[in-house]
């Protein structure tokens, strides 16, 4: 990970956006784990990405 990059604040970052995906998950009564799991991987990837630049 980059130097310049808050650990903290990341952390919080991707609880807050996981803790969202799950809400809207359980809101949903044709959501399924394996879309979930896509979901949180697609931006997962991209936040990794741009922090180990």
């Amino acid at each position: 990970m980059r130097q310049d990059i808050d650990g903290a604040a990341l952390g919080e970052l991707i609880f807050n956006n996981m803790n969202m995906m799950f809400i809207e998950f359980v809101k949903r009564d044709a959501a399924r784990i394996p879309g979930l799991r896509a979901a949180m991987r697609r931006q997962n990837r991209i936040l990794v990405a741009a922090i180990a630049m």
